[in-house]
């Protein structure tokens, strides 16, 4: 409970951050869950246990979507992320644009192809005999919905990102209301069998696409239609930077289908069923999982872009914390109520029902051990380890589980079949502690998890963190940076400016920003010095600070009656200036070089936006 308490009460913007981004992420995960669920519970309740062996044969259908879905979105959230870093927001337009484009595409094919070869697909998984048409009906429903159930999954982060977290919440209820509402409809008025299931399932994410299509038309939203200066290289660049996660997602695909074929080889259709229903709950017991560590991918991304050492390990820290506050519970709660929960599907006079049973206990026996590899995995993407993360992938639930699954179900039987589950994910954990052997790292202890090499930080320099809650913190911390910058060499000058940037910024989103946030604001503040310059990243989690409200508190004319004097004083100083809005907070990042041709070099920009900040102020020079 204390660990619990202490997770919901992080003291900082970043464990915040993560925290809200799982929520929001796990929410989207268990909305593909439910209904999911749903489906299975209402075809074993009113259409049959032959229908539902069938449908545990379609789940590959939403695995080949994750794959497209996930390699998108890992892949634009990266780009965008270091493109915000850098305050160009019209690269980061342009990277949405091209995310949603292929997600269209790729889904319009999809719907095509999958409706014209719902035949030869169903018999490619296994489908024979009373389950072909049944699997046949259910993947003409369901491919009707491929665009949208893709460009879901590729929004679901940048809303995150965009400080929208709520659209993807709103989203997933609605997939989960309007599922639950059209199955019973089918199963109780229109008597469609599976081919109404699927159909069901395509309207729902029709449905749910609904309110991104209403934020991302807002003139508020950071992510706008921008075509112009699209290039090929452009979109390879995003494939190939989401492919590891894509990898992931084709392993999540392809691993069932040779497991299925084996259990049926095996055990006919009672083991069919017993995998469907472990199947079915899979996907409810992995949501927190995949929440998770999709929030470890996107922080993580923000923070390798910043080269911000202290934030990743808290960011992969948190995951491992709320592994064990969540997964744990979760899989002593299924493994000891799997008969309960295996009611919902089956009677017990059902032939499966002990088999169910028995699969459904050995996978809620591995939860804990599928956090922390999801985490692993999309922290090596995080970190840009490619050739890890493509042999975490493939192996994690592909190469490495089919073989396990097929040695322990040869000398064991079916039984060998679902406890190869923990007993893989146990093996695979340790292929973690083999990478973190061979890598050279002058950390220790917890800070070798983070696999970082010696140069990670060299391009940035020394950095000093702080954070910020009153105007007196502000000024002790103002001075520290100050002190932390003449250790460093920096002239006094220089050093000066720098700690008046931090007391003025931090004081005036303390004095007006606080009062909005019902003095519940944070700021965090980063400091980092090397030859070349200064950089100041200031962080607070008040209410969004668009560029029309910064501009507006900027007034050149100092007699002017509105004028800002801390806005100014930080303009004065500044050599590069830049706000950005991501992850319900605004970021002001602020440069002074060190170098006299460098401050040179930065004045046209200056002039620039200060011209820009006038034109938008309507004051005359």
């Amino acid at each position: 409970m204390d660990r619990l308490k202490k997770l919901i009460s992080s003291p900082t913007i970043a464990q915040k951050q993560f925290y809200a981004t799982m929520i929001t992420l796990t929410i989207v995960e268990l909305s593909g869950a439910v209904t999911c669920l749903v489906d299975g519970l209402v075809i074993s309740r009113f259409i049959g246990p032959t229908a539902m062996a069938a449908f545990g044969l379609t789940g590959v259908y939403f695995s080949i979507c994750a794959v497209i879905s996930f390699t998108l979105a890992a892949g634009v959230q990266a780009m965008c992320t270091a493109y915000i870093s850098k305050g160009d927001i019209t690269s980061s337009s342009r990277a949405f644009t091209i995310a949603c484009l292929i997600a269209v595409v790729s889904g319009a094919l999809m719907t095509v192809f999958g409706i014209i070869f719902a035949g030869p697909f169903a018999r490619l998984l296994g489908a024979e005999g009373e389950l072909y048409p049944l699997t046949t009906a259910y993947f003409r429903g369901a491919f009707i919905g491929t665009i949208p159930n893709i460009l879901l999954a590729v929004l679901a982060p940048l809303v995150q990102l965009d400080g929208a977290g709520r659209t993807a919440q709103l989203s997933s209820l609605l997939v989960i209301v309007c599922d639950i509402v059209f199955d019973l409809l089918n199963a109780l008025v229109l008597h469609l069998g599976l081919l109404g299931m699927g159909c069901a399932t395509s309207l729902s994410y029709i449905i749910a696409f609904i309110p991104y299509i209403r934020h991302f038309l807002s003139k508020n939203t950071l992510f706008k239609r921008h075509t112009a200066g699209i290039k090929a290289k452009e979109c390879l660049k995003l494939i190939g930077i989401g492919l590891p996660r894509g990898v992931s997602m084709l392993s999540r695909a392809l691993g069932p289908i040779f497991i299925n074929l084996y259990v049926l080889s095996i055990a006919s259709t009672v083991g069919m069923t017993a995998m469907s229903v472990q199947s079915n709950m899979r996907f409810l017991l992995c949501a927190p999982a995949w929440g998770i560590s999709g929030a470890v991918l996107l922080l993580g991304s923000v923070y390798v872009g910043e080269i911000d050492k202290v934030n990743l390990r808290r960011t992969l820290l948190q995951s491992i914390n709320c592994v064990i506050v969540f997964m744990i519970p979760l899989s002593i709660i299924f493994a000891l109520g799997a008969p309960i929960a295996v009611k919902l599907y089956l009677s017990t006079s059902d032939a499966a029902f002990n088999m169910s049973v028995e699969a459904l206990r050995a996978y809620a026996i591995s939860l804990p051990l599928i956090g922390l590899n999801l985490c692993a995995g999309a922290y090596l993407q995080a970190i840009g380890r490619k050739a890890d993360t493509y042999i975490y992938s493939l192996s994690n639930e592909f190469i490495g589980i089919v073989i396990v699954v097929y040695i322990m179900g040869h000398f064991f039987g079916i039984r060998g079949v679902w406890f190869a589950f923990p007993v893989w994910q146990l093996i695979l954990l340790s292929f973690y502690l083999i990478i973190m052997m061979r890598i050279h790292s002058p950390d220790k202890g917890l800070n070798k998890l983070l696999l970082l090499n010696y140069d990670f930080e060299s391009t940035i320099g020394k950095a000093l963190e702080g954070h910020v809650k009153t105007v007196e913190d502000a000024v002790e911390l103002s001075e520290k940076m100050r002190k932390f910058c003449l250790d460093e060499g920096v002239d006094e000058s220089n050093a000066m400016h720098l700690a008046l940037c931090v007391e003025e910024v931090c004081t005036n989103i303390i004095t007006n920003a606080f009062k909005e946030n019902k003095n519940k604001g944070l700021i965090d503040a980063r400091v980092f010095v090397n030859d070349e310059l200064l950089s100041l990243r200031i962080r607070d989690n008040c209410p969004l600070f668009t560029m029309k409200k910064r501009v507006s508190s900027y007034r050149t004319n100092r007699n002017h009656p509105e004028r800002n004097v801390s806005t100014g004083v930080v303009m004065k100083m500044a050599d590069e200036i830049t706000f950005t809005n991501t992850l319900e907070t605004n970021c002001v990042s602020i440069r002074i070089y060190r170098d006299a041709e460098k401050k040179k070099a930065a004045h046209p920009h200056r002039a620039a936006l200060k011209a820009a900040l006038r034109a938008m102020t309507g004051e005359q020079e």
